[in-house]
């Protein structure tokens, strides 16, 4: 018998979890559930389930400043529709970049986005050409 055991570097887990957490991101974006959308990116490398259950002071102050933001995108009738994955660039072998086209409906016209999520300080930031990017990425600074 023979018994295969394969190793995945720490990069590549991350490169795994990052587009795990770009999917259910984008998911709950599509289903409006911007706190789960939020989640997604803040918790990034939270292995500690609890704040699911009982977030700190701290931490419920973040999620209410983001979900605030998002109501400026229920204003706009703002709905992301689709996203497709386009492509992944490591820039130093410790670093990479996801790319990614997103479907956006804005006052009943669409368009079409340009995101790019990478990793800072433990959590999955996302950068787009969207003008409204403000109003669903991490960013907790007003």
């Amino acid at each position: 018998m023979v018994i295969v055991v394969a190793f995945v570097s720490p990069p590549y887990i991350q490169e795994f979890t990052a587009k795990y957490k770009m999917n259910q991101y984008y998911h709950a974006l599509i289903d409006q559930n911007y706190e789960k959308a939020q989640r997604n990116l803040y918790y990034f490398y939270s292995t500690d389930e609890s704040w699911i259950n009982e977030p700190n002071l701290m931490e419920k102050e973040k999620l209410a400043f983001f979900l605030e933001k998002t109501k400026y995108l229920e204003e706009k009738d703002y709905r992301v529709i689709d996203y497709q994955f386009k492509k992944l660039e490591w820039e130093d072998g410790a670093h990479f970049f996801l790319f990614v086209n997103v479907q956006v409906e804005v006052e009943q016209e669409v368009f079409t986005w340009k995101d790019v999520f990478f990793i800072k300080e433990g959590k999955l930031i996302v950068t787009s050409d969207d003008p409204y990017i403000y109003y669903r990425n991490s960013d907790i600074e007003e």
